[in-house]
């Protein structure tokens, strides 16, 4: 009997010996292969990185090409300083989205003084911004608009009149 327990005690230990040795074993290969995969995402990572563009699409264009303003008209800007992505045409005064994304508008304009006018800032003929403004004094009015508005490709943004009672600075 003692033969007998000494004899499964040995096989016990070789047991537990072999197991702990496959599983030291598959631990190191766990661990190489984490290595190895973190390795390969930091390189896949980098790559994205190093291809992501931040696309910058603006524009700044000033000076209103007619001196008076007319009912439901557009007003278009001839004056164009900046425009990165070719989205404005101071040939129609709108803004072609190029880029789907979330877009900023700010408009100011001034009438000379005893003028009023209702201005719009309209995408895709939808009315974001509405301001009427004037002056029965010796002023020179002005107004300023802003909105952020989410487009897509092909959507188009531009500056309106919907009332007006006057000529412009």
């Amino acid at each position: 009997m003692k033969e007998t327990q000494l004899e499964i005690k040995s096989k016990l230990d070789d047991a537990i010996q072999g197991g702990m040795l496959n599983m030291s074993y598959a631990v190191a290969k766990i661990t190489n292969n984490s290595y190895d995969t973190i390795t390969k995402l930091e390189k896949e990572s980098k790559v994205f990185k190093d291809q992501l563009v931040i696309l910058m699409i603006y524009f700044y264009a000033r000076t209103p090409a007619s001196s008076s303003l007319s009912l439901s008209k557009t007003v278009i800007y001839t004056h164009v300083e900046v425009n990165d992505g070719q989205g404005y045409s101071s040939t129609n005064g709108r803004f072609t989205v190029s880029v789907p994304g979330l877009y900023a508008f700010t408009v100011q304009y001034c009438l000379n003084s005893g003028d009023q006018a209702l201005l719009e800032i309209v995408d895709q003929k939808k009315t974001l911004q509405r301001a009427a403004f004037g002056d029965r004094g010796n002023n020179d009015p002005c107004v300023s608009m802003h909105v952020f508005t989410k487009d897509d490709v092909s959507d188009q943004m531009w500056v309106q009149t919907s009332w007006t009672a006057q000529s412009v600075i």
